[in-house]
């Protein structure tokens, strides 16, 4: 009986195929636990990347985020005997510290009180939505922030404080200038929603009769309000003026003004409003061409902080928004004048007098802030233009 032979070339296939089958393999693969161990890592890295991006997207205060990265980057797969150890009944409140009252004793909150909350809180609202409880403080000490107000780039006047500071409306003048003061200025702070506790007119070149007239004509304009005017016989520029008026005055919130411009029936209301509301060194406001010519305030009105505005490199460029800055007649803290005076100046005594105060107190928020209102009515007197 014939016998089939099969292909040498088959055979040895399958004798190849054999022995590969019954040898074992070259290639090792990672033990299990390494396994485990690249995943995880890979996970925590991944989880790491995803909240750096949320980071920009949502951003997070410093101790948010390092809370975030930590409980990502510590965490841990924990294996059935230590989930199990979870699952116990937490441990008792620790013992209730005691505190100091006013009248000396001490008290203890009582067990099972929870306690206060931090003082810190997230300043992202988004922050409780992502599910990231922020760390505790590293540090026993209170932290308890100072109470500011906050800060939005448009605000309606239903937001200001109704508070309102005591203003003394002060303004430097020369002989030239009392005709425009009695007809137009001093008007136009009898028509004020807030009044002024005095008018100081700091008048130079004024010998004491021309000193004296010139209060008894701004008497007759305005008999309600008192007036203060303070003269020198000499010659002075509109600076050491101004240096003049603030040291005569007594309100908290000096309001320049120039003796041929007008106010806004509201300009010295919404000063008062504006620095009870912020406390700022120097508010800045905008300007109304001509002075017959009332316009009306925006509501809402824009508000420019401190560091916005001194990130442009100063108050200059304020003169391009819609209500143009008038940096002659500002509103300033009184105390201002204690450390920070005038120069005797022929021009651009003002802008100079705005940058000592920020040298002065700093490049901050609240060192000078800008608010869009056309509160003075500023033109030739003459014309109104």
């Amino acid at each position: 009986m014939a016998v089939s032979r099969l292909p040498e070339d088959l055979v040895s296939t399958t004798s190849a195929t054999a022995a590969s089958a019954t040898s074992p393999s070259s290639e090792q693969l990672l033990p299990i636990g390494v396994r485990r161990l690249l995943v995880r890592r890979a996970v925590q890295l991944l989880g790491a990347f995803f909240l750096v991006i949320a980071a920009f997207a949502y951003p997070l205060t410093t101790v948010e985020l390092n809370s975030s990265l930590n409980m990502v980057i510590h965490s841990k797969v924990k294996p059935e005997s230590e989930a199990g150890e979870d699952r116990r009944d937490p441990p008792p409140d620790p013992a209730p510290v005691a505190s100091a009252t006013p009248g000396g004793a001490a008290t203890a909150s009582a067990p099972g009180t929870p306690s206060a909350a931090p003082v810190w809180s997230p300043l992202n609202a988004q922050t409780p939505a992502l599910g990231i409880v922020p760390a505790p403080p590293t540090t026993t000490r209170a932290m308890v922030p100072k109470a500011a107000p906050v800060k939005h780039p448009w605000m309606k006047w239903a937001d200001l404080t109704e508070e309102r500071t005591t203003v003394s409306l002060c303004i430097p003048c020369a002989p030239e200038d009392i005709e425009p003061l009695t007809e137009f200025l001093l008007p136009s702070v009898r028509m004020q929603t807030h009044k002024p506790v005095e008018v100081v007119v700091a008048l130079s070149s004024a010998p004491p009769s021309v000193a004296e007239r010139a209060k008894a004509n701004f008497l007759r304009v305005l008999p309600d309000v008192p007036i203060v005017v303070a003269a020198v016989a000499e010659k002075a520029y509109a600076g050491v003026n101004r240096n003049r008026a603030a040291k005569n005055s007594k309100g908290d919130l000096l309001v320049y003004a120039d003796a041929d411009d007008a106010l806004h029936p509201r300009r010295l209301e919404f000063l008062a409003r504006i620095f009870a509301h912020f406390r700022p060194k120097i508010i800045l406001g905008g300007w109304s061409a001509g002075v017959e010519k009332v316009s009306s305030i925006p509501d809402p009105f824009q508000v420019l902080y401190g560091k916005q505005i001194l990130a442009r490199g100063g108050t200059e460029w304020l003169g391009t928004l819609q209500h143009k800055v008038h940096q002659g007649q500002p509103a300033v803290d009184r105390t201002v004048f204690d450390r920070v005076q005038q120069k005797p100046l022929r021009r651009a005594q003002d802008v100079a007098f705005l940058r000592e105060v920020v040298k002065t107190y700093g490049v901050q928020d609240y060192t000078i802030i800008y608010i869009g209102m056309p509160l003075v009515r500023f033109g030739n007197w003459r014309t109104g233009r």
